[in-house]
């Protein structure tokens, strides 16, 4: 995929005692690119992003590994791209 194209796919790095692989998540309800990721309490949090032609978002999501799905969650407060995410203390918070 090229740089910077907005897409609704998503993988994660399997790191597995018998081995390490690639796997393909359920694609993500919104299509972006340059967005925040973070991992807290097990769930994959994406914030935000790219929707293409420099357009920012604000859309939320989070990842259930377990019921393999997306949520959608609140938006985030301001439209933001090529933001960091970091989880600390079981709150995001999203820099820009």
């Amino acid at each position: 995929r090229a740089m910077g194209r907005a897409t609704s796919s998503f993988e994660r790095l399997e790191l597995l005692p018998r081995g390490r692989r690639w796997e393909a998540l359920p694609p993500m309800g919104a299509r972006r690119c340059c967005l925040g990721v973070a991992v807290c309490a097990g769930q994959i949090y994406v914030l935000g992003g790219d929707a293409g032609g420099n357009r920012s978002q604000a859309a939320a999501e989070r990842f259930d590994p377990i019921a393999r799905r997306w949520e959608p969650l609140p938006n985030v407060p301001v439209a933001r791209s090529r933001a960091p995410a970091v989880a600390v203390a079981l709150a995001l918070p999203a820099v820009s």
